[in-house]
């Protein structure tokens, strides 16, 4: 139902058209990873970015929030836009989330017509009560959509999470 148009990615660096180029202060960079999709049978089309940023808090951090929003930013008025990703930073409080949600994106999690879940998802493979505070995991959302629902996911089997991060899902509906 979903066909893809276009996709690319870019790093998070000084050079971010090609893998070859460095971070802002290290040897490695880190990716973002978009596409375009048309979905059939609404005849919507919608971008997608996804990215994991350095676990370094600080001006990184911030550059990358800042070049994803200015990619974004960039597309054409009226776009629908999802970004989702590990932040490594807390939502509501971080420099990182300020500069990622400046502009044009909004957090998923605050826009949400009902939130379910806890507010963190960073565990450590532990039950929410015992999680590290805040959301570094986030869904970022602009363009002509409202987020009906977001979840932040703590299902587990025989008391055991399969990841250290909690997903977060949410549903959107695009106008």
């Amino acid at each position: 139902e979903l066909v893809p148009i276009e996709f690319g990615n870019f790093w998070l660096s000084s050079t971010p058209d090609s893998p070859t180029g460095s971070g802002w202060r290290r040897n490695v960079s880190r990716i973002v990873t978009w596409a375009q999709f048309h979905h059939l049978s609404t005849n919507r089309r919608f971008h997608v970015f996804n990215t994991h940023l350095t676990l370094r808090r600080g001006q990184r951090q911030v550059n990358s929030a800042k070049m994803i929003a200015s990619r974004v930013a960039s597309l054409p008025q009226g776009s629908v836009v999802i970004v989702t990703g590990d932040f490594n930073a807390i939502a509501e409080t971080s420099d990182t989330w300020r500069a990622a949600t400046g502009a044009t994106l909004r957090d998923a999690w605050l826009t949400a017509d009902n939130r379910h879940g806890p507010a963190r998802t960073s565990n450590d493979f532990l039950p929410p009560e015992l999680a590290n505070e805040g959301r570094i995991d986030w869904i970022l959302t602009a363009g002509p959509l409202q987020v009906r629902s977001v979840r932040t996911v703590i299902d587990q089997k025989n008391g055991q999470f399969p990841s250290d991060h909690y997903p977060v899902v949410a549903k959107i509906e695009i106008y």
